[in-house]
């Protein structure tokens, strides 16, 4: 059977049977041109930001039993992305129950990504206008409305996601595996691996909706990156280098943005080691402490070299505080 259009062109080889269930079993291959052109053709054009969903491709094969539905030895591409992987969806329980895993070799979300705004514009420019209307929501305040995590419990899924390499904006990471696990409205999101600027890092995220009520955790343990790099491309700040480790945990619950904020409890810490903060050379300014001396202590050829550079945090009721740096 061959389906071709302007918008899309689908294929599938096989066979179907029609015993107690439905059952279809053969190769699957489906092209569309452009995503975007298909959803203007349906009547649903994209309002989606950046320049990709482009061509996409997929192809693969396709077994059906009833409400189960599998797709196996699946190769797709999306743009320049290109994978491979297998889908499955189980309908036949009380909900369903979707397992996949996907593996690209590089993965650039920037095609994607809304073009960034110049500082100073952009920005709360309606701010103003708001506030003088009285009894408005400050729009940098937190919400109160309760937060609907109904959605996590509709579904279970096991999903495994592995990437050769991602870049995001000029964010560069290496080597990355991820697994998310949803079961009874408690989802699992696990960073077991990701090589980031000649270090690694791990991860968990937990969003927890079993109770109706979202808790939330993260904790993420980064080791041994290099800062200079990794600030330079993050935030175009290249001030700080040495070799770095930074830990997070965190912790809230609560049923709006703003009981989830105002409820937040951690702690985390920050170690650079081997390093230099780049502009400045604090042994040489004091040698000769004078108005002049520190006016021209600021030099991009200057660096104050320092074996450790640490400290430490707390997040108590959403309030952040440090005792130590």
């Amino acid at each position: 059977m061959k389906v071709e259009a302007a918008p899309v062109t689908f294929s599938f080889d096989g066979a179907a049977r029609n015993a107690e269930e439905l059952g279809l079993q053969g190769q699957l291959n489906l092209a569309v041109p452009s995503i975007r052109n298909l959803a203007a053709w349906a009547g649903s054009p994209l309002d989606f930001p950046g320049e990709g969903l482009g061509p996409f491709n997929l192809e693969g094969m396709l077994e059906m039993t009833g409400a189960k539905v599998a797709l196996t030895e699946a190769k797709l591409a999306i743009d320049e992305i290109a994978g491979d992987g297998l889908f499955s969806v189980d309908a036949r329980g009380a909900k369903p129950v979707i397992k996949a895993e996907l593996n690209v070799e590089q993965l650039n979300v920037n095609p994607y990504l809304p073009p960034e705004t110049p500082e100073g514009e952009g920005g709360n420019g309606g701010a103003t206008a708001g506030a003088s209307g009285g009894g408005t929501q400050d729009a940098g305040d937190w919400s109160d409305e309760p937060i609907d995590v109904s959605a996590l419990g509709l579904l279970d899924a096991d999903l495994a996601f592995n990437a050769g390499g991602i870049q995001f904006r000029e964010v560069k990471i290496g080597q990355s595996s991820l697994t998310v696990l949803l079961q009874d409205g408690k989802l699992t999101a696990e960073l077991a691996e990701m090589q980031l600027y000649e270090g690694s890092g791990q991860g968990t995220i937990v969003v927890d909706g079993s109770s109706g009520q979202p808790a939330v955790s993260a904790d993420f343990d980064l080791a041994n990156f290099q800062a200079g790099p990794f600030l330079s491309d993050l935030a175009d700040f290249d001030r700080i280098l040495g070799t770095t480790e930074t830990k997070l945990s965190v912790t809230a619950a609560g049923a709006s943005q703003r009981e989830l904020v105002s409820g937040l409890q951690g702690d985390g810490a920050v170690v650079f080691r081997d390093g230099a903060v780049k502009g400045i050379n604090l042994a040489a300014m004091m040698r000769n402490i004078s108005v002049a001396a520190i006016d021209q202590s600021f030099d991009e050829a200057e660096q104050t070299d320092f074996a450790e550079l640490s400290g430490t945090f707390q997040i108590d009721q959403g309030i952040v505080s440090n005792q130590d740096l």
